[in-house]
């Protein structure tokens, strides 16, 4: 291995040196298996040899190449395009298009930034950028600005500018509690300047005073002109809101941008100056653990020497102005530049507002939950061992693997590294063979609901706001639906028991009410809009039982009350949109296999039209190599070009739900933008706190409460006109369980 081959060399110099004196490898100290080790290399001396011969670059090949002949060169793009086409690089002829504006003409250098007028009747093509835009990064070094006078002078002309880079530094964490440190701005042909804000280390200099310089910076941070490019705009607009200061002019986030582009690429910043940029400014190289470490020992932003802070926060400024007019250009080109300008940049916003409003957290009455399920856990502990007569740790998967497989005999499944596999599904399917398996299941059920919201949401409120702030974000799941992160509020569960108590904790502030709007079997109506499917578009128009009539048309209409049918047409109406097989329908349901399948079958056949959009959707998604949202948001399933054939059917089942679930994300979306615009204008004292999956969280003063209820649930059902309505739930009441 490398440890133990670095260990060697640097003890012996070089390889030759090693294998000469391979008698002194097995005593050497330090070296782990030292006598073993210098056996292996006795027996494998040869080979050693041909293996670095292997490696080795021969530096006697005649290169009959000038230096000059070796420099870059624009490439014939005609032949590019015959090379792409005969090896069916398809996509990457798309990408090169949309960035180059065609393939037969090269273009030298990235296209100028235009004003927002000029921008609003653009065409759907984009201005053509050249592939790696010949951007210079750090040809000046970062000005650190330290007087109000220069920063007066600076601002001046950082607002002539057509578009500037932004970002903000904190002291870490989330930004609803975060101080800001220091603030950087990039615009062209200048070199970047920072504002040390909050440094705080034995030598610090004299810095800015912090709302002296945001007064000054106020006008141009706050203004539609000049466009601000911003690394993480919705955290920067957080700090800024904080100290009473608006943000305004967003032209993009470079990350979000990116996410467009491709929600499977890696958006961290280095990684997009790399494949956007064809470069990594050395400055910037490693990123922020790089600079500041990792860990326990890792230093906070504002303990960092005020040069170094300047340095990188400088670049991460210039860096982002570069890759927000490089992403930029490229997103209009593909037709991508409405779902930035009218949903993900306005949602940010919206998120910002969301994210300092936070929700209150009846702390107490988890501590109550807390305790009980404390005595419950050690209740079933009891029961276990006295089913079994074993002292066992529940929480440690190899005693339960000795406990069901080898004392109990239970039948083992799959298996793992480290033995049989003791997961919820294994435990689900030995619970009818012995009473232990539910016990355990139980066990683990309630543990990790204590573990992950009972005792952990207490101890994330804010003590200066007294309420609980999760954070969202944008750029992670695939499908454009939002992530809820430190806390996850989006897995909070709803259908037991446990999770209704730990709902009930999230409650409405002194004087109001949580009002709730959750969109009902959004999925299946979008599934009838987009198929234009009769059966379905007839059942939602007349308001029907989906289910019901699902069993009505399949088994008749006098089975139509019959609960265990409808459980079964519900599995397929929810499954069918996922590519559910009759195998994971009997899985389910319990069943044997042939009986799925014809009830899959007889599905199919009511719904033919569903059917038969479901598999235009996979014929598309291998012509166009990926699949696409109602509003144009594009999934790349590389997976649909697998030799493997279950990656390839992975492929094929996202290539059925993107198109739906992404389109039920970005309804939700466009939702809750049109929601904040008229709590702004008709009804500022009222909040929109969470948003989970389907549903939008309200906070309204009581008197209001039930006013604002049907002016959600107008304002949801309205926010695009389909096929079929649209349906919200709504539901009004102290906590958050009881407005459900």
């Amino acid at each position: 291995g490398p440890k133990t081959a670095s260990a060697l060399i640097s003890h012996f110099g070089s390889l030759d040196a090693l294998l000469s004196r391979l008698d002194e490898v097995g005593a050497m100290k330090g070296l782990r298996g030292a006598a073993s080790v210098a056996a292996k290399l006795t027996a494998h001396v040869e080979e050693a040899r041909l293996s670095r011969r292997l490696v080795a670059l021969d530096a006697e090949v005649a290169v009959p190449l000038s230096l000059d002949a070796m420099k870059r060169h624009e490439p014939d793009m005609a032949r590019v395009e015959t090379i792409l086409r005969e090896m069916e690089f398809h996509r990457l002829i798309d990408r090169l298009k949309a960035q180059r504006g065609g393939l037969t003409e090269a273009v030298p250098q990235a296209a100028p930034v235009e004003s927002a007028a000029h921008r609003a009747a653009e065409p759907a093509s984009a201005p053509a950028i050249a592939i790696k835009p010949a951007i210079t990064l750090g040809a000046h070094p970062t000005e650190v600005v330290t007087s109000l006078e220069r920063l007066s002078q600076l601002a001046a002309l950082a607002a002539r500018a057509p578009l500037i880079g932004l970002t903000v530094e904190s002291s870490g964490g989330p930004a609803v509690s975060a101080a800001i440190v220091g603030l950087a701005l990039a615009w062209p042909d200048a070199p970047p300047i920072y504002l040390p804000l909050g440094h705080r280390y034995l030598g610090a200099p004299a810095q800015l005073e912090l709302d002296a310089a945001l007064a000054v910076l106020a006008p141009l941070l706050s203004g539609a002109e000049p466009r601000k490019q911003i690394l993480d705009a919705k955290e920067v607009e957080i700090l800024l809101a904080r100290r009473n200061l608006s943000l305004g002019g967003v032209d993009s986030d470079p990350r979000i941008d990116s996410y467009l582009l491709d929600p499977a690429e890696d958006h961290a910043l280095e990684a997009l100056c790399s494949r956007r940029l064809g470069q990594v400014p050395s400055a910037i190289d490693g990123g922020r653990e790089a600079l500041l470490g990792k860990g326990k020992k890792a230093l906070l932003f504002e303990s960092l020497e005020i040069e170094r802070a300047a340095a990188f926060s400088g670049c991460v400024a210039e860096t982002t102005l570069a890759l927000g007019r490089a992403l930029s250009a490229e997103l209009r080109g593909r037709g991508l530049g409405a779902l930035l300008d009218e949903m993900e940049m306005p949602l940010a916003h919206v998120l910002a507002v969301m994210e300092r409003h936070g929700i209150c957290l009846d702390t107490g009455m988890l501590h109550a939950l807390g305790k009980r399920l404390e005595l419950r856990l050690a209740e079933i502990e009891d029961e276990v061992r006295t089913l079994t007569g074993s002292e066992i740790n529940l929480g440690s998967p190899k005693q339960l693997q000795e406990l069901l497989f080898e004392k109990l005999g239970l039948p083992s499944g799959r298996k793992t590294k480290t033995g049989f596999s003791v997961d919820a599904e294994v435990l689900e399917e030995l619970a009818p063979l012995h009473p232990v398996a539910a016990k355990i299941l139980e066990h683990r059920t309630l543990s990790k609901l204590k573990g992950t919201y009972i005792d952990a949401l207490p101890l994330r409120v804010d003590p200066k706001t007294g309420r609980l702030h999760t954070s969202y974000v944008q750029t992670i799941a695939a499908t454009g639906r939002l992530s809820s992160v430190d806390p996850n509020l989006q897995n909070v569960p709803i259908r037991s028991e446990l999770g209704r108590e730990i709902r009930r904790a999230f409650c409405a502030d002194a004087g109001c009410l949580l009002v709730v709007g959750d969109y009902s079997q959004i999925e299946l109506r979008l599934l009838a809009h987009l198929s234009e499917d009769p059966v379905l578009i007839d059942a939602f128009q007349k308001d029907q039982d989906i289910h019901r009539r699902t069993v009505s048309e399949m088994f008749g209409a006098d089975k139509a009350d019959d609960s265990q049918l409808r459980s079964v047409a519900k599995m397929i109406n929810y499954g069918i949109v996922y590519g559910l097989s009759d195998y994971g329908l009997a899985q389910r349901l319990g069943i044997e296999r042939a009986d799925a399948k014809r009830y899959i079958d007889g599905y199919l056949k009511t719904y033919a039209r569903a059917a038969a959009y479901m598999e235009g959707l996979i014929r598309e998604a291998y012509r166009d190599a990926g699949a696409r949202t109602l509003f144009g948001r594009f999934r790349p399933l590389p997976e649909l070009a697998s030799k493997n054939r279950n990656v390839r059917m992975a492929g094929e089942r996202m290539a059925r739900n993107t198109p739906i679930q992404g389109t039920a994300a970005d309804l939700l979306k466009l939702a809750m933008i049109k929601v904040q615009k008229f709590l702004d204008a008709e009804a500022p004292e009222v909040r929109m706190l969470l948003t989970v999956h389907d549903e939008l969280v309200l906070e309204a003063p009581e008197p209001r409460a039930a006013q604002m209820g049907e002016r959600l649930r107008e304002v949801m059902e309205g926010v695009v006109p389909l096929k079929v309505p649209l349906k919200v739930d709504l539901g009004i009441g102290r906590t958050w369980a009881d407005a459900k």
